[in-house]
């Protein structure tokens, strides 16, 4: 009798080689565009919990993640977000489903946190954190993309 294939899993040649700090920072620009660079660092801070909250929600509600529970979540977020008006539909915008090049992303942030450069601008980084199934097939990739 055939196997049937794994169709929860994107094949390893799916699984991104960009920083996911670098893909966080994309996926949030529609939010992260509306300061002006002057923002204290905890405003910043704010902005990216939310923006890594919804992320991460997005993650583990695919397939490979097996937790699609998550996903009404997104809204109570929305719901509870003490967001300022003219942000909101930008949040709602991040909540509604990821565009097409961010959709196949499994990786969720782990640990993060925000860094000053000696030139004052800050900087994200971030940990990523893959479903075990794809342990391996990423760090073959991330090893691969480093040759």
């Amino acid at each position: 009798m055939a196997r049937k294939p794994d169709t929860k899993s994107p094949p390893s040649s799916a699984l991104p080689t960009r920083k996911i700090s670098e893909t966080i920072i994309d996926f949030g620009m529609p939010l992260l565009s509306q300061f002006e660079g002057d923002e204290p660092t905890q405003m910043v801070q704010e902005m990216f919990k939310i923006i890594i909250c919804i992320w991460n929600v997005h993650a583990m509600a695919m397939p490979v993640w097996g937790k699609p529970e998550t996903t009404p979540m997104l809204r109570t977020i929305m719901d509870s977000l003490e967001t300022p008006a003219p942000l909101r539909p930008i949040v709602a915008e991040l909540i509604g489903p990821r565009p097409p090049r961010f959709a196949q992303d499994p990786r969720a942030v782990g640990e993060w946190h925000l860094k000053l450069n000696k030139a004052g601008e800050t900087s994200l980084h971030c940990e990523a954190h893959v479903p075990p199934a794809l342990e391996a097939a990423y760090a073959a990739t991330l090893s691969a993309s480093r040759t």
